[in-house]
């Protein structure tokens, strides 16, 4: 599949959460995710990086390399979430042959860089998945919804983002 194939996305913004804090939260600050791959990555991404939105990552299964300006290459060979809440060029590149399977979404928290939640998460987060097993179904329903040929609203990228 190609790279900007999916324009497929969702907001918090039209969705009701009525949880005390969480929901005065999301009074002042939205969020939106919009995915743009799925499938299998063979070789290198083009350069993931936008003006305004961070970037969401979920490795299925294969190994996946991650190159940034400045930084250390990052190799993830689990299942596992790599988030970059803030704006950050970086490359991902998954093995000729057997591909790395992965799900990519840009997540856009309102009020941008002044949002109090994206300063308090360290860049990149990785979260190996087996650490966190009651995310099992949730990712289920996010492989479920982003392999399937179906129309769909995505909606399960915001609970995903929300979990991290």
């Amino acid at each position: 599949m190609r790279w900007d194939a999916l324009s497929r996305g969702v907001s918090l913004r039209y969705l009701t959460v009525s949880h005390g804090s969480t929901a005065l939260f999301f009074e002042t600050f939205s969020l939106t995710a919009r995915m743009f791959y799925s499938g299998l990555l063979c070789g290198s991404s083009a350069d993931q990086e936008s003006e305004h939105a961070g970037h969401l990552h979920v490795l299925r299964k294969g190994k996946l390399k991650i190159t940034r300006p400045n930084a250390r290459q990052m190799v993830i060979d689990t299942l596992s979430i790599l988030f970059f809440p803030r704006p950050r060029l970086h490359r991902l590149h998954g093995p000729e042959q057997e591909g790395a399977e992965l799900v990519c979404a840009t997540i856009e928290f309102g009020a941008g860089m002044l949002n109090p939640l994206i300063a308090s998460f360290p860049e990149p987060l990785v979260l190996p998945l087996d650490a966190l097993p009651e995310l099992g179904p949730t990712l289920q329903l996010l492989f479920s919804e982003a392999f399937s040929e179906l129309p769909c609203d995505f909606g399960i990228l915001i609970w995903l983002t929300l979990a991290v």
